[in-house]
């Protein structure tokens, strides 16, 4: 089992993801703000699915902050700009 480090949690695709990780995967997602954040909370999760989700609000411009893998992140899935 990975641990996935998701940004841009809260958006369609992240969410999408959320979803398709968590029946095999622990999934830390990233988002830039608590709104973002909310919307990922109300993401209709299984328990067992759920007790694998962690919240993390970054800001994205600290770099160190993002390579440091949130919560033990052994993968990750982010888009590059």
């Amino acid at each position: 089992m990975l641990k996935w480090m998701i940004t841009g949690a809260n958006g369609n695709l992240g969410r999408r993801l959320i979803k398709a990780l968590l029946p095999e995967h622990e999934v830390v997602a990233v988002v830039r703000s608590n709104k973002a954040a909310d919307t990922v909370s109300g993401l209709t999760l299984t328990d067992d699915e759920r007790a694998r989700l962690s919240l993390q609000v970054l800001d994205y411009a600290d770099v160190t902050a993002l390579r440091c893998r949130p919560h033990g992140a052994t993968a990750r899935a982010t888009r590059r700009w």
